[in-house]
C-alpha cells in the first residue's frame, strides 16, 4: 500500500485517487477469505501453529519455536485486522495500531514478551 502512495502522490492529481482507495469500506469477501484462511492455521488441527510450537519445545528447538511463534502471530494479527475490518499496518505499527481497534481480546492486552519464559519453557 506505502508504493501505491508514493507512487500516488508524485502523479500531479494523484492525490485524490489515493484517497478514494483508502476511505473505500473494507470488502466483506476479503475479510471472510482472511479469516478462512488463517484460523485454522491457528488452532485445531495437526498442522496449526500452536501444535507445531508443541511438537517444537517437545524436541526442544528454540529455533523452531520462534518461527513458529512468528508465524502465529503473523497469522493472528492477519484474522484481528480482517475481524475489525481495518487495513493491516504493517509488522513495524501492528501494536500500536490493535490499541485503537474495536474488538480486540483481552489477552491480547498483555505484552508480547509474557507469552514464555525462554523458548522451550512454555
Amino acid at each position: 500500500m506505502f508504493a501505491r502512495l508514493v507512487s500516488c502522490s508524485t502523479a500531479p492529481a494523484g492525490l485524490p485517487v489515493c484517497r478514494s482507495r483508502l476511505t473505500r469500506p473494507y470488502p466483506e469477501s476479503l475479510a471472510r477469505a482472511i479469516i478462512a484462511l488463517n484460523v485454522p492455521l491457528l488452532r485445531g488441527s495437526i498442522f496449526s501453529r500452536t501444535k507445531q510450537i508443541e511438537v517444537s519445545v517437545w524436541w526442544g528447538d528454540p529455533v523452531a519455536v520462534q518461527l513458529e511463534l512468528t508465524k502465529l502471530l503473523a497469522n493472528y494479527f492477519d484474522v484481528l485486522f480482517a475481524l475489525n475490518r481495518a487495513l493491516h499496518p504493517g509488522e513495524k505499527r501492528q501494536l500500536l495500531v490493535m490499541s485503537i481497534l474495536r474488538e480486540v481480546p483481552l489477552e491480547a492486552a498483555a505484552p508480547p514478551r509474557t507469552c514464555c519464559r525462554t523458548p522451550c519453557q512454555p
